[in-house]
This record gives C-alpha cells, structure tokens and sequence, in this order.
C-alpha cells in the first residue's frame, strides 16, 4: 500500500466519522455510505480490499491515540484502556 492511499484511506474514515451523528442516526445512515464509497476507490483492483481499509484505519487510530495521550500528557496505553469500555458501550447501543 502507498502512503498517498493510507492517506487517502484515513481521509475517507476521517469524513465518515464527520458524518456520524450519534444525534440523529437516519442523517448518518444517509451520509456515512457517502463517506465510506470514498474507499472503493482506494482500494479498486486490489485482490483483499479489507487489508488496506484496516491498515488505514489502525494508523488513523494510532494517530488519534497519539495525540490524546500528547494532550492529556499520560501513556497512549492508558487512553487505549480508556477506549475499551467505550467501544463495548457502543456497541451495544448498536445492537439495541
């Protein structure tokens, strides 16, 4: 994968997560497809398509991690630990 891709890759999960809005889900049903088809192009002609989305997406975490941990001035270990309730708890909203 070339880093213009990963980039371009983060970008498009950036936008997604712009169009989220935990606040009204019909909105994000609309515009978070939007933001996501940014990818098939990404990732057009490449045999594992699931590969480079999920590469993208580990090194958009790690740099929002990063810059958490830089701004709270603590371990990115801690705010990973942080995290981890946080995704089961939206999670189960999801499932609900």
């Amino acid at each position: 994968m070339t880093p213009e891709q990963q980039q371009g890759i983060a970008r498009a999960l950036l936008d997604a997560l712009t169009a989220l809005d935990p606040e009204d889900r019909v909105a994000s049903r609309q515009a978070v497809p939007l933001a996501m088809a940014q990818l098939e192009g990404l990732v057009a002609g490449a045999e594992d398509k699931a590969t480079p989305v999920a590469y993208g997406a580990l090194t958009l975490a790690n740099v929002c991690v990063a810059l958490v941990a830089q701004i709270k001035d603590v371990d990115r270990l801690d705010v990973i630990a942080a995290l981890r309730p946080l995704f089961a708890e939206e999670a189960g909203r999801e499932a609900a």
